[in-house]
């Protein structure tokens, strides 16, 4: 599917409602992440630099979802329709990889 073209208008609109939307986000995450355990660290030394790995956190997220933001409607009637691709538990792989963005990685365990 071709990626829509956007006005210029529209490119900082749909770039501020993603950027609050992230930054909402980790605010809310963030202060219940942990450091990696050794465990995870050893799984990754190697790949990752020492420093990366002391500063990664984690939050595995149990009884609960992040959810999708209010502008995916928006993002949808501007030719937008990969991002309703579901990934299985309702939410959207789209925009699930965006939140690594800032350092923060959100994911939901669905068991």
């Amino acid at each position: 599917m071709a990626i829509p073209q956007l006005t210029p208008e529209q490119i900082t609109q749909v770039s501020g409602l993603v950027c609050r939307y992230i930054t909402t986000q980790r605010e809310k995450y963030a202060p219940r992440a942990i450091a990696l355990s050794a465990q995870q660290r050893a799984a990754m030394d190697g790949f990752f630099s020492p420093q990366l790995l002391e500063s990664t956190r984690v939050l595995v997220l149990q009884g609960e979802r992040v959810v999708n933001p209010d502008f995916y409607p928006m993002l949808r009637s501007l030719g937008f329709q990969q991002s309703a691709r579901s990934i299985g538990d309702g939410s959207d792989y789209v925009l699930r990889c965006s939140g690594v963005a800032r350092g923060v990685l959100e994911w939901t365990v669905v068991s």
